[in-house]
């Protein structure tokens, strides 16, 4: 059901949490009646029995998750003017075949987790994205970084080949080979020169990510063990981003460290 401000529909959410040690991955995965509004700053609500909400009619706006044996409470306040604003961008590939979507790039994040018998304090940085997708989806690679100083830096890159047929999670797959991208998306801003940085010719080889661009060159190196969702943790070195190490994986991401 529809209105001018709201949508009432059937949906599905879902989460997972790396505490440190061990990666809870789902952590869940509910679905039920779906709420979403944009007056008055937005709100999205899915209730069940269980709840999962992210208001953003105020400052500080607010994500919550009340389950059994799980309490999530986060606050969210704007970090950077640059970061912080909402971008629209998309891609089409062929005729009406592409996407679209907003995000924002980076926001400071604070509250606490009770998962397992035990409270522990979250404080960090975040990314959203609302997608629509009018295409068949293809395999990617996708990573944001976030650093202490507001440095920013993502990609993504969709590519057709034999990746489209694996069927499990498995960090190493025969058919992980052979990709032709449709897009090569790379893009770093630095903070403390306000440079927006678009690098070109970037190609992913086996477990090592290569980067190369005019006057500068990226290492992005696997740390062994992986991370979320069948993806490679990498650290990229300190020429890139000077005194921050940066982690993140193939199809998530974290803060820096």
């Amino acid at each position: 059901m529809r209105s001018d401000h709201a949508i009432d529909c059937s949906g599905v959410t879902a989460g997972w949490w790396y505490d440190g040690t061990t990666m809870h991955d789902p952590l869940f995965v509910d679905d039920g009646p779906l709420h979403t509004e944009w007056d008055d700053g937005g709100r999205l609500v899915l209730a069940n029995g269980n709840r999962y909400a992210f208001d953003a009619a105020g400052t500080p706006q607010r994500v919550a998750v009340h389950r059994p044996g799980l309490d999530i409470a986060l606050e969210i306040r704007p970090w950077t003017e640059y970061l912080s604003q909402i971008v629209p961008s998309g891609k089409r590939f062929l005729s009406h075949l592409g996407y679209q979507m907003h995000k924002i790039r980076g926001v400071n994040v604070s509250g606490s987790i009770d998962f397992g018998g035990r409270r522990e304090a979250l404080e960090g940085t975040a990314y959203f994205q609302k997608v629509r997708i009018n295409s068949p989806t293809s395999p990617w690679y996708w990573g944001v970084f976030h650093a202490r100083d507001g440095s920013y830096l993502d990609f993504f890159m969709p590519h057709l080949g034999p990746q489209a047929l694996r069927r499990t999670a498995r960090h190493d797959s025969p058919w992980d080979w052979g990709e032709r991208y449709l897009s090569n998306s790379f893009q770093f801003y630095e903070a403390a020169t306000g440079e927006l940085h678009k690098i070109k010719k970037v190609a992913i080889a086996g477990v090592v990510v290569f980067i190369s661009a005019i006057g500068s060159f990226l290492l992005v190196v696997p740390i062994v063990g992986g991370f979320v969702l069948g993806g490679y943790m990498l650290e990229i070195t300190r020429r890139v981003i000077t005194g921050e190490r940066v982690r993140c994986c193939r199809n998530g991401a974290i803060g820096g460290d």
